[in-house]
């Protein structure tokens, strides 16, 4: 049996790796659907993950990942799978709007495996319902650290009297879509003294991240509450309804229990 799983998350590079090692899936070709340009994006996935998995959607036909709901019921019967699951990165929600789209019109076992998100331990922790509020919300002439997806900056750009350190895996193409700051590139993954070092070197006063439940941001959240910086975290658009052929799962161990009783 084949099975189609999308998203550029680490989960879903942990999960084929791990159903490759169960030899209880061994008759199960799980099939890691990678769209490379929102991989590098993420920076959620090694180069490693990323060439191997590549490969192994392009074995199956389909290139460049998956474009709307049409699109991955197209890749679904080019590719004849069983099964869909998706993986995807929870402020990625056209890919997971045609994923349950998708679901829904073949009828296959759907699961969405989406990870967590992060729970506010502290007062100095701020929800944001989007970009725009977080923006509005921000201190007059604060100095902002901004880790958010580049297509969220723009809130932040009508800010003129806020100054911004804006974090990317590359450089942003053009020029910085704020009025006044600095961009820092990195990939990590980066531990605790790199960001308490970077917060202070840079004066930041506020924190404005995306609440993506990532492990990656971890160092970067400890750091802020040891020199006890305010943080606001934008919440993702809640997930679509997996619908009456899917399933939930919170964890790679629930993740794989779907996989094995799909056969």
């Amino acid at each position: 049996m084949r099975a189609l799983l999308v998203g550029e998350t680490a989960e879903a590079a942990a999960l084929v790796a791990a159903a490759r090692r169960d030899r209880a899936l061994r008759r199960l070709e799980l099939v890691h659907a990678i769209d490379a340009p929102r991989a590098r994006a993420l920076g959620e996935i090694d180069r490693a993950s990323l060439e191997i998995d590549r490969a192994s959607a392009e074995r199956m036909g389909r290139r460049g990942g998956v474009k709307g709901a049409e699109g991955l019921v197209t890749a679904l019967k080019w590719g004849r799978c069983g099964a869909l699951i998706d993986a995807s990165h929870p402020f990625d929600a056209p890919l997971r709007a045609a994923a349950a789209g998708a679901a829904r019109v073949l009828g296959l076992p759907f699961l969405q495996y989406h990870r967590p998100l992060w729970t506010a331990q502290s007062d100095r922790v701020r929800h944001s319902a989007n970009a725009a509020s977080a923006a509005r919300s921000a201190p007059f002439f604060a100095r902002v650290f901004l880790w958010v997806g580049l297509e969220r900056l723009g809130p932040f750009a009508e800010r003129r009297d806020l100054w911004h350190l804006v974090r990317a895996y590359d450089p942003p193409p053009g020029r910085l879509p704020v009025a006044r700051g600095d961009y820092t590139l990195g990939r990590g993954p980066f531990t605790e003294r790199h960001e308490a070092t970077l917060l202070s070197d840079y004066r930041i006063s506020l924190l404005v991240l995306e609440n993506s439940g990532a492990a990656l941001a971890a160092p970067m959240r400890r750091a802020a509450a040891a020199l006890d910086l305010p943080i606001s975290l934008i919440s993702p658009p809640d997930p679509p309804s997996p619908g009456p052929s899917g399933a939930v799962a919170r964890s790679e161990a629930e993740a794989l229990a779907w996989l094995r009783a799909l056969h």
